[in-house]
């Protein structure tokens, strides 16, 4: 099994607790990100580097690839430094269920997502078919870490500061959050596996449970009573309108309309071919509290 990686997307949520995993079996390499890291959250088996530009970054052109290349950074941007790679021996790529789940949505800005998403895959299949290359490419749904994300922990902080949260009523849409550690596992798998099969495979979590729910048991971790908003999801639709007219958020109207959608995706291939086994829903959020404490 080689041991020399390089890694791209450093400072994404998914490539911390990977590096961490992955230094602790006794790999190593090069990881590469636009934003320096904060001091100690890289682990000493891998060298940092500066992704400035794609096109243009001498690191890697001039470097040969390692053995094994894993990206956590958004696919069509991978897909760019393509030409750049000396091919590997195994390529290990993240994608998203917003390939298949955004793509025929209302909000164009959505279907742009899911278009480069697709387009993504498709390149870096062809390079990989090309050069004879082992790929996997991996979706994840609803992805949670307690501390970075953008939907759980988005959730947890925006109750932790208004003390309530407004669900589309009657927020039944199917949902399989999973923890960021469990992908970490699963990438260590494929890379155990040296027969590991090339294809797409989607990662959700080991339970599935409406968005109420989630939006429940949320509450419940932060040891808060569930004061839970329904709002028919046109009004919830246009009063986020309003408040970013005011106060500009990530979020958008259609995030309301997908609270009654399912978004349940099929995991029976990976577990079959790599015994992927995700955890329960059980969102922690010891270190969101500490770092709010301090100030953070």
């Amino acid at each position: 099994m080689e041991k020399q990686l390089d890694l791209y997307g450093a400072g994404s949520l998914l490539a911390q607790p990977l590096m961490q995993v992955l230094a602790k079996k006794g790999f190593s390499g090069r990881c590469y990100g636009r934003t320096q890291p904060v001091a100690g959250s890289i682990p000493a088996a891998f060298s940092w580097y500066r992704l400035e530009n794609a096109e243009e970054h001498s690191e890697i052109k001039d470097s040969p690839s390692a053995p094994v290349v894993v990206s956590c950074m958004p696919i069509w941007l991978f897909a760019r430094l393509l030409p750049r790679l000396r091919a590997p021996r195994r390529m290990i790529v993240f994608s998203s269920t917003s390939a298949e789940s955004k793509a025929g949505g209302s909000d164009a800005a959505e279907r742009k997502l899911a278009e480069d998403l697709r387009s993504g895959e498709e390149a870096i299949a062809r390079y990989c078919n090309e050069q004879a290359i082992p790929w996997t490419i991996f979706r994840p749904t609803l992805i949670y870490d307690g501390l970075r994300d953008g939907n759980v922990t988005a959730v947890a902080r925006f109750i932790l500061r208004y003390g309530f949260f407004p669900v589309a009523h009657p927020g039944n849409g199917l949902r399989q959050p999973v923890h960021a550690a469990d992908l970490a596992s699963v990438v260590l798998a494929v890379l155990e596996n040296a027969r590991a099969p090339s294809g797409i495979y989607n990662l959700g979590g080991g339970e599935i449970l409406t968005y109420l729910a989630m939006v429940q048991r949320i509450f419940q971790a932060l040891d808060r009573p569930a004061r839970i908003l329904p709002l028919p999801p046109r009004l919830a639709g246009l009063a986020l309108r309003l408040f970013n007219a005011l106060r500009p958020t990530p979020y958008r109207p259609s995030l309301f309309q997908r609270m009654n959608q399912d978004l349940v995706f099929d995991l029976a291939p990976a577990r079959a071919d790599f015994g992927y086994q995700p955890r329960p829903f059980s969102p922690d959020f010891r270190q969101l509290l500490q770092s709010l404490e301090e100030g953070d």
